[in-house]
């Protein structure tokens, strides 16, 4: 009788951690950028998604019609603003924290990942060699993750000795807690102070000072105003829910790597705040 006691206790406690090793969720991927004006195109190939977490590295790697391994080619130039896509979809993961994210980016033969400026390609190189997200996430189990990487280009990419480098710049965001802004710019504004192009500039927090991308006081996100309808309008997208302050930039030369003197226009900051699963409007007058 105690052998058989025994037996079931062991039956048990085998079948209780089986069944928390097999606890899985899935996770869903999509892929947004900050522009930048002074090209045309900035095509990546991506050859999957590698991850680190309970199970050490996983990878999702991207198949053609024929089920062979084939890479994405990305235009992150048409991701900006609210827009997205779905690099993933439903990936079942053992449940737990993960550690990192990485693109799995191409960048060994011409042609794979490059800057479009006018009819001319000019190859991306990743400095580190790996485009990696280190801020951590979860999985749940029995439930699913859902977030977006958003490749800055407007901090990430620099052009050196006559090439473009793309340093792994990049914010993860849970999509069960994000909004976007949107708003439109006077064009008066851009008149009357002799402007060819415009941002706007957000930082995290109400009565914020502005600055420029370089060191840690610099914005969470930028965007350009598009001056090419009757209306200018420009869109920050995926923006964590909180207080946000806003600059309006004139022409800003502004070099992720140099401490650049950017000219904001006086007067034109405003707070803003970003609320859950919805889109705030936040204009500039005169």
């Amino acid at each position: 009788m105690l052998r058989k006691t025994l037996t079931l206790s062991l039956l048990a406690t085998v079948g209780l951690s089986s069944c928390f090793t097999e606890d899985s969720g899935t996770l869903s991927l999509k892929l947004t950028d900050s522009a930048v004006t002074d090209a045309d195109n900035v095509v990546l190939s991506v050859a999957g998604v590698t991850i680190k977490g309970p199970d050490g590295q996983q990878k999702f790697v991207f198949l053609g019609d024929d089920n062979e391994p084939e890479a994405k080619s990305i235009d992150l130039l048409s991701l900006t603003g609210a827009q997205s896509m779905e690099l993933v979809s439903d990936w079942s993961l053992p449940a737990g924290e993960y550690q990192w994210l990485r693109l799995d980016v191409n960048t060994q033969d011409d042609g794979d990942s490059y800057v479009m400026i006018g009819d001319t390609p000019h190859e991306i190189t990743i400095p580190s060699g790996e485009l990696k997200l280190v801020s951590g996430f979860s999985v749940p189990a029995n439930a699913a993750a859902n977030f977006t990487v958003d490749v800055d280009l407007y901090k990430g990419l620099v052009l050196s000795n006559g090439g473009y480098k793309l340093k792994p710049v990049m914010r993860l965001i849970d999509n069960a807690q994000v909004g976007h802004v949107s708003g439109i710019v006077d064009g008066n504004i851009f008149a009357d102070n002799s402007c060819a192009t415009m941002a706007v500039y957000a930082f995290a927090g109400s009565d914020q000072t502005a600055d420029d991308v370089f060191g840690d006081a610099g914005p969470d996100l930028v965007a350009w105003v598009d001056t090419s309808a009757s209306e200018y309008q420009y869109e920050l997208g995926f923006l964590t829910p909180g207080s946000y302050t806003l600059h309006l930039a004139c022409d800003p030369a502004d070099d992720p790597e140099v401490d650049d003197d950017v000219t904001f226009i006086a007067d034109q900051a405003q707070n803003v705040e970003v609320q859950n699963n919805t889109t705030m409007t936040a204009d500039f007058n005169l």
